[in-house]
């Protein structure tokens, strides 16, 4: 069926809003909120799922030119440590990271992923923690060196959520509202949003 309430954005939806009287500057608050809404879409967008789009697009090869992975083979594993020999020739130098992610098996984007801590190394070999047993792993595995300066490190996100929540807290501060004349006489929340949007003259102090 199609929708009765010509505020709401879906057509073809029945919803049920709350119309509350106050604050009486509801609309003008719908209107400068929604651009703030499209800002942070995009800003998330841009920070988060750009990067990753774009390692997307990559193939093995060109990871490991750009020296975002490292090809290495499993020696062996014993309780909550892993020994590995990095076999990648393009490999310049295993210096200088202390944190390493571990992909024994999959794919850099779809595979198991094991978050480890550098122990010891020497020449092509490493020696790393893992958080919990996974003996009987051997074989190839993909190695990846977390960069603490590096911005965003590969396959670590920015904290998108926040921009999430931030947009939750919009719109629940756009939704809030009271019935009765008296209530948003006295609730803070209300009073603020008239006087930032609205007709209401703010007043500080004794003023």
């Amino acid at each position: 069926p199609i929708n009765p309430h010509t505020e709401c954005g879906h057509k073809f939806m029945i919803c049920f809003p709350h119309n509350y009287p106050y604050p009486q500057c509801r609309l003008e608050i719908k209107q400068i909120f929604k651009p703030w809404y499209r800002l942070l879409l995009w800003e998330q967008i841009w920070e988060g799922h750009l990067f990753h789009y774009q390692l997307a697009m990559l193939d093995r090869n060109e990871l490991s030119n750009l020296g975002l992975i490292w090809e290495s083979r499993i020696l062996s594993v014993t309780g909550d440590r892993i020994e590995l020999e990095v076999t990648d020739e393009r490999t310049l130098s295993i210096r200088g990271y202390d944190n390493y992610i571990i992909i024994p098996s999959g794919t850099l984007f779809c595979g198991k992923k094991m978050n480890s801590t550098l122990i010891e190394s020497s020449s092509s070999h490493l020696v790393l923690q893992i958080e919990t047993d996974q003996t009987g792993l051997a074989g190839e595995a993909l190695l990846l060196p977390l960069q603490p300066d590096a911005s965003p490190p590969i396959m670590q996100e920015p904290p998108i959520y926040l921009k999430q929540q931030t947009q939750e807290a919009l719109l629940r501060l756009q939704n809030s509202g009271v019935i009765k004349p008296e209530s948003a006489r006295t609730k803070s929340i209300i009073q603020l949003l008239e006087g930032i949007f609205g007709m209401k003259r703010l007043r500080r102090g004794s003023q």
